[in-house]
């Protein structure tokens, strides 16, 4: 259960960070 939560709390914040990253890079 751990490494389940854990693992979604990963695959959330990648997520985001590839979201924000996605138009940096579009920007730039």
């Amino acid at each position: 259960m751990k490494k389940g939560t854990a693992e979604q709390s990963n695959g959330a914040a990648v997520r985001q960070i590839t979201r924000l990253k996605q138009p940096k890079k579009l920007t730039m």
